[in-house]
């Protein structure tokens, strides 16, 4: 069983509104980070801190990996 997620600030920045939006994805659609990392090709931690926002929005040239999950949250 995985941890409370903690609570999110969205307006506390813009990694906070990014990892909020995509937390709001992965729940709406009932998928757990391993899922959603996973079609992401990214590692389940990595997610994690997005969501957290321990991890910067992805610049304006995402990685590879990047460029298919920013998709999946708009």
């Amino acid at each position: 069983m995985g941890q409370q997620p903690n609570e999110l600030t969205p307006d506390a920045g813009p990694w906070h509104r990014w990892g909020y939006e995509l937390r709001q994805f992965r729940e709406a659609r009932r998928l757990s980070q391993q899922v959603l990392a996973r079609k992401a090709l990214i590692d389940r931690s990595h997610l994690g801190r997005f969501e957290r926002a321990e991890r910067p929005v992805p610049s304006t040239r995402p990685s590879p990996s990047m460029r298919l999950l920013t998709p999946l949250v708009h």
